[in-house]
């Protein structure tokens, strides 16, 4: 895992405050999840894996080969799944 497990502790807490915030707290279950086994370390949110430390998705800088911030990659990761989301329509009712 190229992370501190601060650096992703602390992102997944700045994620879950903001999501607190904005759901006045009530929305419990829309938190990220961190799960580990000790070897690896995954997030999850709504019950879908968003990143694994196993197979880390987020961008490398080729110069550099350091990855980006992780909180920037998980945010970006939820906003992706909140527009997926987005498009389901319940309305309609079958009889």
């Amino acid at each position: 895992m190229n992370l501190y497990p601060e650096e992703l502790l602390d992102s997944v807490n700045s994620i879950n405050e903001d999501i607190c915030d904005q759901c006045e707290n009530e929305e419990a279950f829309l938190s990220l999840f961190i799960h580990t086994d000790g070897f690896c370390a995954n997030v999850m949110w709504l019950g879908i894996y968003i990143w694994c430390s196993e197979n880390d998705e987020r961008i490398e800088d080729e110069e550099t080969g350091e990855y980006e911030p992780i909180e920037g990659f998980l945010r970006r990761q939820v906003k992706e799944l909140l527009e997926k989301l987005s498009h389901i329509n319940l309305q309609k009712v079958k009889t």
